[in-house]
């Protein structure tokens, strides 16, 4: 049994839908204009794709694609759609978004960042420490201190994948964690707060 199918909820978009399985879900449908408006926009962007050179590909994998979609007009749509100016652009971008200011910013904001504790050091003098003793009280964010070396990336890598991977791990604490620390550290200036 794949992961899908192991737990289909986990996998069932709630948003939006990317490929062909969940486009016909209603739930979804309001997504669909802002699909198309993306792809216009990145191929905007993006002056090495050609519009040509996409359906070009798309026609070696015609009988692939037909298969999942119930006609060709899904596809058609979807390609006339980047030749369109008809499509404004969104007033309020959602992906432009940030969760959270990152730690120079709270700082400049007034934050006081503290380091507590050492994690994973053998003889850490009976500290009980971990790394997800995070709390921010009074302007004050107590942080934590633990040293990263070349294996911490694919230690943490492999963590988030089990939690991820795993429908009975719960609270997904590394994946937080990482996420939390990703928005706080965004240039060299923060870490540099953070030490």
């Amino acid at each position: 049994m794949g992961l899908c199918e192991s737990n289909p909820v986990a996998y069932t978009p709630k948003m939006v839908s990317i490929g062909p399985y969940h486009k016909k879900n209603p739930q979804l449908r309001p997504m669909e204009k802002y699909k198309l408006l993306y792809l216009r926009l990145f191929l905007q962007r993006n002056e090495a794709l050609d519009m040509k050179i996409c359906i070009s590909e798309l026609e070696e994998l015609k009988e692939k694609a037909l298969k999942c979609y119930d006609d060709i007009e899904d596809l058609v749509h979807i390609f006339s759609c980047h030749g369109q100016n008809s499509v404004e652009k969104p007033k309020y971008d959602i992906t432009r978004q940030k969760a959270m200011p990152n730690a120079t910013e709270l700082s400049e904001a007034g934050v006081s960042f503290v380091k507590v504790g050492y994690c994973y050091k053998e003889n850490n003098g009976g500290d009980t420490t971990i790394l997800f003793d995070i709390t921010f009280e009074n302007g004050l964010m107590k942080i934590p201190y633990f040293e990263v070396f070349g294996y911490t990336k694919t230690f943490l890598r492999n963590l988030i994948a089990y939690e991820q991977q795993s429908s009975d791990v719960l609270p997904t604490y590394f994946s937080d964690y990482v996420t939390f620390m990703d928005h706080l550290i965004n240039s060299e200036k923060d870490v540099n707060l953070l030490r």
